[in-house]
This record gives structure tokens, sequence and C-alpha cells, in this order.
């Protein structure tokens, strides 16, 4: 007598086997993670810090010191090199700045730039307030000048203050020093400007 060989629970087998290996193949392909990454930019928010008290009306012919202390200020952000640039409103007045009572600015930690900036040595952090460039101006007493200061109400000294970061965005290192990063972003940002 012949044995009947039950060909449905091999082929159910075989058919559930391939099922599953089939589902996990699939599964290993389709298989999914993610990582959320955040890239925050750097920036840094400088502030111009001024003590510009009410000066006391200037008399023509006679010379007057008036009190004006200008330092800068990194409220936020990331360590920054500091630049200012100061200008009175009109150039025909006989002004000069003044440093510790003497006609100049604090050259032991700014550096005046041949483009008219001056320049802070040294990097400032986030929350720190660089020295005071000048601590006042002279009005220098100018007979020839009495018959233009009945005709002017008033004068101002402009401020412009930049600031820039203080670690190179390519390297992520600190640059060496305040003339090469400056050196770095104005030719950058002039080649990029003529580019446009």
């Amino acid at each position: 007598m012949r044995k009947k060989i039950r060909l449905e629970p091999i082929v159910c087998s075989i058919l559930l086997f391939l099922i599953t290996g089939t589902m996990g193949i699939i599964a290993y392909q389709t298989d999914k993670a993610f990582v959320q990454n955040r890239l925050l930019p750097g920036w840094n928010d400088g502030e111009i810090i001024e003590e510009f008290p009410d000066p006391p009306p200037i008399v023509p012919g006679e010379e007057g010191n008036i009190v004006k202390k200008v330092s800068v200020g990194n409220k936020a952000g990331v360590p920054c090199f500091v630049r200012v640039f100061l200008k009175p409103s009109n150039s025909d007045i006989p002004m000069a700045f003044l440093y510790d009572g003497k006609e100049g600015y604090h050259t032991a930690d700014w550096v005046l730039g041949e483009d008219g900036y001056y320049y802070y040595k040294y990097i400032l952090e986030e929350g720190q307030n660089t020295s005071d460039l000048i601590d006042g101006v002279k009005i220098k007493a100018d007979m020839e000048l009495s018959e233009y200061w009945n005709h002017v109400k008033e004068v101002q000294i402009l401020v412009y203050a930049e600031t820039i970061q203080a670690k190179n965005s390519n390297t992520g290192m600190f640059w060496n020093s305040y003339e090469e990063a400056w050196e770095y972003y104005l030719t950058t940002i002039e080649t990029e400007d003529a580019e446009v």
C-alpha cells in the first residue's frame, strides 16, 4: 500500500517561510530613524555706550572741553572684534578728541587705522564692554571762526560702530589678531558685493 504524502502542510510551510523572510527584508530595507540637529548661526549684538552730559554753551573764540565718553558693548551673542568711526558733523569746527585730558584717544587698547576707524585690539566677550575710546572733546579757540559760530545752531559728533565675529567661520578657530579678522571680513564682503 502506498502512503500518500500530503503536500498542503509542506507548501504552507514554504509559503510561510517565504512570506516571513520577505517581510523581514522589506522591514530591513524600509527601517527609518529621525535625528534633529539644530544649527544656530553665530550672531553678535553690539551697542554704543556714551556718557555725554548736557554740554555748556560754546563761546566763540574760547577753548572749551566737553565730557564725551565712548565705548562699545557686546550685549549678546558670540565673541567679537570692534571698530568705531568718530566724526564731527561739520569739519569746519576746530575740534579734537581727548583722552586723559590730552588730545588723542586710548592708545593702550585702540589703534587708529588708515581708513579712519579706531580698532579695538582685543576680543570682546559676550556681556563685556570695551575701554573708553575717548573721554572728551575739545573745541579749540579760533577767532577766524567767530563769525561762523554765530550761524551754527549745533554741532554733532557722529559715532558709528561695527562688530564682527572673533572666530574664523571656515575653521571655527579664533583669529590670531583683530587685523587678520577685519582684513578677512572686509575683503570677503567687498568680493561678494562685486560679484552681485
